[in-house]
This record gives structure tokens, C-alpha cells and sequence, in this order.
């Protein structure tokens, strides 16, 4: 994705998603905790370890949850359903 317009593209589809999955499965009133990983979902990323992307996309995909009414949490909560997600870098040659 080379532009930060494909990356709110991207993060739109997915808060589209996740909030249709929260329609069907009757959980609207319940918080989503968006969760900064580096591949593994077992420890938070650290900063040394995140890249611009990963945090950028992060921020465009919790705007996009609030766009769409759905509540999002800061801290991971119990009560909250967490979202993992995981990005790769590609670097590519421009014409």
C-alpha cells in the first residue's frame, strides 16, 4: 500500500467487517481493544519493534470502529473483545 488513502481503504473494509460480525453475533454494546503486535500475539509490540505503518494502521482502524459507532477501548478490559493484526513491509521497486 503506498499511499495513507489505501490505508484507510483497508482499515474501512476491516471496521466494515468486524462490525458486521458484531451485528451477527449480537455484540454491539461490547468494546473493541485494538492490540499493537509484531507477528506475535502473545506480547504487545514494543516500540523499538513497531514500524510507522503498523502504528498508522492502527489509529486508521480504530477512527474507523468509532465511525461506525462501535465502542474501543484503550487498555485491553475483560469485558472487551481484542482485535490482533498483523502487518508485513514489502518494499517494491517505483517505475
Amino acid at each position: 500500500m503506498q499511499a495513507a488513502q489505501h490505508w484507510n481503504v483497508l482499515a474501512r473494509d476491516l471496521s466494515n467487517k468486524i462490525n458486521n460480525e458484531l451485528i451477527r453475533s449480537d455484540f454491539l454494546e461490547t468494546a473493541i481493544y485494538v492490540k499493537t503486535t509484531c507477528g506475535d500475539d502473545s506480547e504487545p509490540c514494543s516500540k523499538e519493534k513497531t514500524t510507522e505503518f503498523n502504528e498508522g494502521f492502527r489509529d486508521l482502524l480504530i477512527t474507523e470502529l468509532v465511525n461506525y459507532g462501535i465502542p474501543t477501548s484503550s487498555l485491553p478490559d475483560r469485558e472487551a473483545i481484542t482485535v490482533n493484526y498483523k502487518v508485513q513491509v514489502v518494499h517494491h521497486q517505483t517505475n
